[in-house]
């Protein structure tokens, strides 16, 4: 009579059985990982829109204050002792208003509204400002 070997059954899974979990232990982890990256995307963009919505009150604070600063950084033209005939003279111009070689250098007023200007743009292009919102605090800005 023929001696049979005994069947040995399978200790594992087997190769199809090892793929298909693989497949599931990575798909859960790449499922975990974009969970992770959309919410650390969503706390970015949150922290901006804080981050420019305190900036917007700030510079709307700062648009309320320049006018009584504008008045104290213009100097007032220097006007000489009358002469003793009883002639009225012209005002001096003062040594700081005369142009360089031709160029005129911009105040610190333009050059502080070129800026508030840059951040307004800057603020609707982020979406915190609307057209209207835009227009208006720009027209505020220009005395429009």
């Amino acid at each position: 009579m023929l001696l049979r070997r005994p069947v040995a059954g399978r200790r594992g899974p087997g190769l199809l059985g090892s793929v298909a979990r693989t497949a599931v232990v990575a798909g859960t982890a790449t499922a975990a990982a974009g969970t992770v990256h959309r919410w650390s995307e969503r706390r970015k963009a949150e922290v901006a829109r804080e981050q420019a919505a305190q900036q917007a009150v700030h510079d709307q604070q700062q648009l309320a204050q320049p006018p009584a600063q504008l008045d104290a950084e213009q100097p007032q033209p220097a006007v000489s002792p009358a002469p003793p005939d009883g002639r009225r003279q012209q005002p001096m111009a003062s040594p700081a208003a005369a142009p360089v070689s031709g160029a005129v250098a911009p105040t610190s007023a333009a050059v502080d509204l070129m800026s508030q200007l840059k951040q307004l743009a800057d603020l609707k292009a982020s979406g915190v400002l609307t057209d209207a919102e835009f227009s208006a605090a720009k027209a505020k800005l220009l005395g429009t």
